[in-house]
């Protein structure tokens, strides 16, 4: 179970790297249509049309490339005033139900950006603008990242029971103070 384990840790890790990159290419893309967007509008006085709508598709992809890495370093928002007022037992307990809560959540995202995913491809959905551009390479890039996520719930739910991962933050949600 260990070596099995070992190489789904490698291949995520490969994975999260090569979603970093495609969310850092997605910002340099934003970066750079927005900045020509605003440039055309100062010297023509006419804004690219359809910039607005290809930001937003952009973005989405950017943002949901950045979870499974964001998982994996447990940098997610926490609600720790409850956290740090639990004892290490009660901070197992509910470490677990987060991690089958999120599993849960991110599998049905995943399994539903799938199949939007298939139909945008089935349909070759393009966007109702007027420069028409297609969506389904983004819905695709789309679903290829919130399934990375939900791998990267999986492995650390795999990993959980014999608290060998090596992303359990060294405070566990307390504080130095104990409070």
């Amino acid at each position: 179970m260990k070596q099995v384990l070992f190489g789904l840790d490698r291949a995520l890790a490969y994975l999260r790297s090569a979603a970093l990159v495609l969310a850092g290419i997605g910002l340099f893309f934003i970066a750079v249509i927005c900045t020509a967007d605003v440039i055309a509008y100062v010297i023509m006085r006419k804004p690219f049309p359809g910039v607005s709508e290809t930001v937003e598709v952009a973005l989405a992809v950017t943002v949901v490339m950045t979870l499974a890495y964001t998982q994996h370093r447990k940098e997610h928002v926490c609600v720790d005033i409850l956290l740090v007022r639990m004892s290490p037992f009660w901070l197992k307990v509910s470490g677990f139900i987060s991690y089958i809560v999120s599993l849960f959540c991110m599998a049905i995202l995943a399994w539903r950006a799938w199949v939007l995913a298939i139909e945008s491809v089935s349909a070759l959905e393009v966007s109702a603008t007027v420069h028409a551009f297609p969506i389904y390479p983004w819905k695709i890039l789309f679903a290829l990242g919130i399934t990375l996520a939900a791998l990267e719930v999986l492995r650390q739910l795999l990993h959980f029971p014999s608290g060998d991962d090596e992303t359990i933050p060294a405070n566990s949600g307390h504080n130095e103070q104990g409070l």
